[in-house]
């Protein structure tokens, strides 16, 4: 199962680190993402620069991939309970498309 973890030095693995506890708010939602087929790289949460800023990297097979597990996603309670709570908090939102790198072992 995919567990959210930031850079944090000082956290151990008993004890989860303050800075994750924005993502840990939506440990549902990021289930429920990944049960609909969702590959998670990466997950981390800002605490300097632009504070508050959340950024995940997902991985997926091609667009048309995407598209349909993004689809399937919105079949599962958790991930829309998720997004109603977090929208309203939400001041913009960026995606990317990035493709891999030949030598890149994501391709």
């Amino acid at each position: 199962m995919f567990r959210p973890r930031c850079g944090d030095q000082k956290a151990d693995a008993t004890r989860p680190s303050p800075s994750l506890a924005p993502l840990a708010r939506r440990r549902g939602g990021l289930e429920a993402r990944i049960a609909a087929g969702h590959t998670p790289v990466a997950c981390w949460y800002a605490g300097i620069g632009k504070l508050h800023t959340v950024h995940m990297i997902w991985h997926y097979e091609s667009l048309e991939a995407r598209r349909e597990i993004r689809a399937a996603s919105w079949k599962n309670d958790k991930w829309s309970s998720t997004v109603s709570r977090t929208v309203p908090l939400t001041q913009s939102m960026t995606s990317n498309i990035l493709k891999a790198l030949p030598f890149s072992p994501m391709r």
